[in-house]
């Protein structure tokens, strides 16, 4: 039995380290404004836009992190890597509908300095499998240099879509994710990260 369980949990560690890597690829973000004026219409003005080739390391914290009877089987990475290059898809989705987009230094830089992912499982009274996410939320303090003028501002933002930071009023409502779980986990923080940058740099 002992060595089933080793089997199960090498396993589950080696999935997850393989999965455990966020590329933001703006297949999220893409939505968020006017992808048809994106690609129809002609641009008459250039903007430069850049991300440091960097990775962000993104600590998970869960409501069973103090718990003495479920913390030892708790399945979800410690960390995620967030590749921080990949932010220049979400700023082009941005500003692609008014501009020809240069992925070059000189115009636009935006960075995600730190951030975490926290997660609330659901109750564990009546449950022995401790897979069940009521919420996944991401915390990012993400930098913004714009013609030499930067700005900094921090965002939490859950699963649904809705800003909690005080810094901002304006919001995306969506529906739940239907399989919130650690199966597509990753997924969920790509969505709500790519939502994020497109909020700040929208209110900036």
């Amino acid at each position: 039995m002992k060595k089933i369980s080793f089997a199960f949990l090498l396993t589950t560690s080696l999935l997850f380290a393989s999965n455990n890597v966020i590329e933001l690829s703006g297949k999220y973000s893409e939505n968020l404004g006017n992808p048809f004026r994106a690609l129809l219409e002609k641009k008459d003005k250039e903007i430069s836009i850049f991300s440091q080739n960097k990775e962000v390391v993104l600590k998970v914290e869960s409501n069973l992190d103090n718990d003495s009877i479920y913390n030892m089987r708790l399945e979800h990475p410690k960390t995620f890597i967030l590749k921080n290059k990949s932010v220049e898809n979400i700023v082009e989705d941005y500003y692609a509908e008014e501009y020809k987009v240069l992925h070059k230094k000189g115009g636009v830089e935006v960075n995600v300095l730190s951030g975490k992912v926290i997660l609330d499982y659901m109750n564990m009274e009546n449950n022995q499998q401790i897979h069940n996410l009521k919420k996944v939320e991401v915390e990012l303090n993400i930098e913004i240099n714009k013609n030499g003028v930067k700005t900094t501002k921090t965002i939490l933002m859950d699963n649904k879509l809705g800003i909690t930071s005080k810094n901002f009023k304006w919001s995306i409502v969506s529906s739940d994710f239907k399989n919130l779980d650690l199966k597509n986990l990753s997924e969920s923080i790509q969505s709500i990260i790519e939502t994020e940058i497109y909020t700040v740099i929208k209110a900036k």
